[in-house]
């Protein structure tokens, strides 16, 4: 009877100790996808974005400085305004204008000694010698034709005096090229075509 109660005694702790080997089964198959969600909420609109540049174009800009105004005749006097008159010009045909005059933008500014750079017109008073005595002036004028541009610079005085022989002038004309930048530039009246600078810089050209 103690032999047998024993034999069983061994085998109980025999089995405690014994540790099973679990040996995994085969992989399922994959499950059918769940139903899509809702679409979430839209997010908020974010910041414009900086301007961007208006572009490029084809633009050529040509200066020509102390420019004089020939005139081989003397003033002539007119007796119903008793004022003396005389005029002066000098023409320009710069590179690419035939090409551009006809399409594209032409600009031309003048400046003199009292003047900055002013757009197609300017007037420079001269006082008379005495004081009281009436003003002589020099008004120059730029006028495009269709194969140069004339820079017309003429005198009025009351005096018989040849104003223009010591008057200077310079003159810039910038040429562009017919684009979308020049359709812009005209159109949005956001740049004052009066104001070379403002030009320049639209353009991004150096200053002159």
């Amino acid at each position: 009877m103690k032999n047998l109660v024993g034999f069983m005694l061994a085998g109980l702790m025999c089995l405690a100790s014994c540790k099973t080997e679990e040996i995994p089964g085969p992989k399922g198959d994959t499950g059918a996808q769940g139903p899509k969600g809702d679409t979430g909420a839209q997010g908020p609109k974010g910041d414009t974005g900086e301007k961007g540049d208006p572009g490029t174009a084809n633009v050529w800009t040509y200066i020509y400085t102390d420019q004089q105004f020939p005139t081989p005749v003397p003033p002539e006097y007119n007796s119903v305004t008793k004022l003396y008159t005389l005029a002066g010009y000098r023409s320009y045909t710069p590179d690419k204008y035939a090409a551009v005059a006809e399409k594209g933008a032409v600009l031309v500014y003048v400046r003199d000694h009292v003047h900055a750079w002013t757009l197609n017109s300017m007037q420079t008073l001269y006082f008379g010698p005495q004081p009281g005595d009436k003003n002589g002036r020099v008004e120059t004028e730029v006028r495009p034709q269709r194969d140069r541009i004339q820079v017309m610079a003429r005198m009025t005085s009351p005096r018989n005096e040849n104003l223009l022989t010591n008057y200077r002038a310079d003159v810039k004309i910038i040429l562009i090229e017919s684009t979308q930048v020049v359709t812009n530039m005209l159109s949005s009246g956001k740049v004052n075509l009066s104001d070379s600078r403002s030009v320049e810089r639209y353009l991004h050209l150096k200053p002159l």
